[in-house]
């Protein structure tokens, strides 16, 4: 069994944005739809929690404006963790 047999599903959420800032989006893909909507799912419950725990105090107003729950925590992973290119 090579390494290409033992690769599990992947997923991937990119951000874009035009410099003025007037337009901001994610795109969460990946190779399987059951997967794209798994994490979609763990960010939701993500999200619930980060609005429950002592760190919602400290959101930006980014975080708390926006709409979309799963937008929100990964707007909260790339303010805390940054993004990786």
């Amino acid at each position: 069994m090579g390494l290409e047999d033992t690769k599990g599903p992947t997923v991937r959420a990119d951000w874009f944005y035009t410099t003025e800032g007037q337009f901001k989006y994610w795109s969460v893909t990946g190779d399987r739809l059951s997967t794209v909507n798994d994490c979609r799912a763990l960010c939701l419950q993500a999200r619930k929690l980060l609005l429950v725990s002592p760190t919602r105090h400290s959101l930006s107003r980014e975080l708390t404006s926006e709409k979309d729950d799963v937008y929100r925590w990964l707007y909260f992973l790339k303010e805390r963790y940054g993004l990786e290119g």
